[in-house]
């Protein structure tokens, strides 16, 4: 059979039509909502009578105005603020995953670590926060020293 112009474009609507007639697209996005939405950290909320403090996420330099919903000093929920200018009620899904940050200690940051074996082996010592400021306080001395303050970088969010 030959391919032509016109049986390539039938043939390719052909499998886009067929695709979205089975149910497999549609199952498969219904279970991968489900295998991302169950992970062992996720709290349990307890429930009871619930508290609203208001502050401003810190995940990011937009510096969103937020609402943590409390129950017995737990945070349960993170919103965001209708009263605040640079987000009116609205919320980025970094800012909604701050639980996550706050109950998951797997990715927690537990304290200062110094690298003792070579760049990316994974091999970390933990040290006081003295050391590490002391550490930091060496190397950017040294780098005025040198004349190439530039070389340090600073990165946020």
């Amino acid at each position: 059979m030959k391919i032509t112009r016109r049986n390539f474009i039938a043939s390719i609507v052909g499998g886009v039509v067929g695709i979205q007639v089975t149910p497999l697209p549609w199952k498969f996005t219904d279970d991968a909502a489900i295998w991302t939405q169950n992970w062992r950290w996720v709290p349990v909320p307890p429930t009871g009578e619930f508290t609203k403090e208001t502050s401003v996420c810190n995940l990011c330099p937009g510096g969103c105005g937020i609402a943590v919903r409390k129950v017995d000093e737990r945070a349960v929920k993170i919103e965001g603020r209708t009263d605040y200018p640079v987000n009116p009620g609205g919320i980025c899904p970094v800012g909604m995953g701050g639980l996550q940050l706050l109950y998951n200690e797997g990715i927690r940051f537990p304290g200062p670590m110094k690298r003792v074996g070579p760049r990316g082996s994974g091999e970390f010592q933990d040290i006081t926060w003295d050391e590490a400021f002391a550490i930091l306080g060496k190397r950017i001395s040294g780098l005025r020293k040198q004349g190439q303050p530039q070389k340090l970088a600073a990165v946020d969010g």
